[in-house]
C-alpha cells in the first residue's frame, strides 16, 4: 500500500493516430486521483456531462486503471 503523501509519476499519451509524438505528464498523488476518480462518478451519476459520456466513461476506466496499478 503508498504511504501518505507519497506520489505517483505517470505519463499519459495520445492514442490519437493523428497525433505522433505528443506526449503529456501528469502528476498526481493517490489521494487527488482518488478524488479526481470519485468526482467523475459522481458528474456520471448526476448527469451533468452526459453529452460526454463516452469521454467520462473512458477517463473514469483510466483513473480506475491507475489507482488499481498504484496499490
Amino acid at each position: 500500500m503508498r504511504r501518505a503523501g507519497a506520489r505517483r509519476h505517470d505519463r499519459l499519451v495520445s492514442t490519437d493516430p493523428k497525433t505522433t509524438a505528443q506526449e503529456c505528464e501528469l502528476k498526481v498523488s493517490f489521494d487527488e486521483l482518488t478524488l479526481i476518480y470519485k468526482s467523475l462518478l459522481a458528474a456520471r451519476a448526476l448527469g451533468v456531462l452526459s453529452q460526454e459520456e463516452q469521454f467520462v466513461d473512458d477517463t473514469i476506466q483510466l483513473v480506475d486503471q491507475a489507482l488499481n496499478a498504484a496499490i
